[in-house]
């Protein structure tokens, strides 16, 4: 009986998720057309569309639907060494590439060193004895109980004084909350502030869009925007 019930309920999943895909090229067509008709011409319309994350969404509803898995030899990723770009939209695919570390390797150390100038840091480690060492030493640093503790009453109490200080109930959330918090962690936790608040802020931000965000290698930000924080980011880092 219950084999049964799981081809039953297999094949439910499956059309379901035809249908959602089959609706999400029918957005798409919408994105498309409106693209066409719409003024300032068709590249710039498109291109402004799918800038938006809703209509990345329908793009990756369609993909786990019809075609989940694919790759290409095109280069999108200009920021670290590779050959081409693959695709992976569906939720226990996209675990087993994260939890197979040996095939897929973690890519931030080439800029990681640029940032240490010249050691590598454990978030650009693929596992083994540097990695162990390394986050066997941060896990002494950081006590097991410290984010209970000290790390997450102190934010929480952080934010609620932030939103409670709104006299208008409307707040830009950016500057004047998910910067401050994280910022005040750094600086009472780590004891890595900075100068002051204003620039380290402003240099976490761009070594994080560097390390992370910078998937096209943007050459003025790398030789420009980054210089400062770049060689201070070497000494904040070590």
């Amino acid at each position: 009986m219950s084999a049964i019930t799981n081809i039953f309920t297999t094949l439910f999943r499956v059309i379901l998720g035809w249908l959602q895909g089959i609706w999400c090229l029918i957005r798409l067509i919408g994105v498309g057309i409106r693209a066409l008709f719409g003024g300032g011409g068709v590249k710039a319309n498109l291109a402004a569309a799918f800038g938006k994350a809703s209509t990345q969404r329908l793009v990756f509803g369609f993909l786990r639907a019809f075609v989940p898995n694919f790759s290409i030899s095109k280069v999108f990723v200009k920021a670290y060494d590779n050959t081409g770009t693959a695709v992976i939209t569906r939720h226990n695919d996209v675990h087993d590439v994260l939890n197979r570390d040996a095939d897929f390797e973690v890519v931030y150390g080439s800029r990681m060193r640029k940032l240490t100038d010249g050691d590598n840091f454990f978030l650009g480690m693929q596992p083994g004895w540097d990695y162990t060492r390394d986050t066997s030493a941060v896990h002494l640093a950081m006590r097991n109980t410290d984010v209970k503790e000290l790390v997450r009453p102190r934010a929480e109490r952080l934010a609620n004084e932030i939103v409670g200080a709104s006299k208008t109930g409307k707040m830009d959330i950016v500057p004047e909350l998910t910067l401050q918090v994280p910022w005040d962690m750094t600086n009472t936790y780590f004891g890595a502030g900075g100068p002051d608040k204003e620039t380290m802020q402003d240099w976490a931000t761009i070594l994080f869009w560097y390390l992370f965000e910078d998937l096209g290698a943007d050459p003025d930000l790398t030789q420009n925007q980054c210089a400062t924080p770049l060689k201070c980011g070497a000494i904040w880092i070590r």
